[in-house]
């Protein structure tokens, strides 16, 4: 909001670039993250705890990508802070409560605690949805909601495959290559371009400058 406040250009085109820059580097950092816990989640859930719990690995991926889809709309919404339409949240949050709520009756009968986390996930995935498109006709900004789509659906479905084939169905990948598939994934959004170094210097640059 400071850089908005002070941009003097009517179009404030430095606060969209900025703004995009954040989102992709926070979606690169908890993407990752989001890879690698639920790779080796089943080994990270029997160092910390009893191989009881090692079944909650399956819930790892559905949790962080909730969090990653509701940062993200704190992110993205930009245009309902600047354009001072908060009054949208209200029915939004009403809307995607009443939806968690009810996919909670229909998925925690059958699916136990794996049904809460994607009741969870599919309420703020929704939330993420109407906010962004609602901020976008406030306040346009430019992105590549394709590639970022693409990024997002990739690491979505490596983050969840795995847990479900070793929970589910007893197949162990190993070590090797549970080690190329996270390198795989860290490597993502620079191969598709989403960010570089040069993003990351930037973005370093202004928040010294702030």
């Amino acid at each position: 909001m400071s850089l908005y406040k002070k941009e003097k250009d009517q179009n404030k085109q430095e606060t969209k670039k900025t703004s995009n820059q954040i989102w992709y580097m926070y979606l690169v950092i908890s993407l990752s993250i989001c890879a690698i816990l639920s790779v080796w989640g089943k080994e990270l859930i029997g160092i910390v705890a009893t191989p009881v719990y090692t079944s909650a690995a399956i819930v790892i991926p559905l949790l962080i990508f909730s969090q990653i889809f509701r940062i993200s709309t704190d992110i993205t919404s930009l245009g309902m802070f600047i354009k001072e339409k908060t009054v949208h949240y209200t029915w939004l949050v009403a809307l995607t409560s009443g939806l968690s709520l009810g996919l909670n009756f229909i998925l925690i009968p059958k699916f136990s605690f794996q049904g809460a986390a994607i009741s969870n996930m599919l309420s703020n995935f929704l939330y993420l949805l109407i906010a962004y498109n609602l901020s976008q006709r406030f306040f346009f900004v430019k992105r590549d909601i394709k590639i970022i789509s693409v990024y997002i659906f990739i690491i979505f479905v490596v983050s969840n495959v795995i847990p479900i084939l070793e929970i589910n169905y007893n197949y162990y990948l190993g070590y090797l290559i549970k080690t190329l598939i996270i390198i795989g994934c860290l490597t993502l959004p620079f191969v598709l371009g989403i960010v570089n170094m040069k993003n990351v210097k930037s973005l370093l640059f202004i928040r010294n400058n702030e």
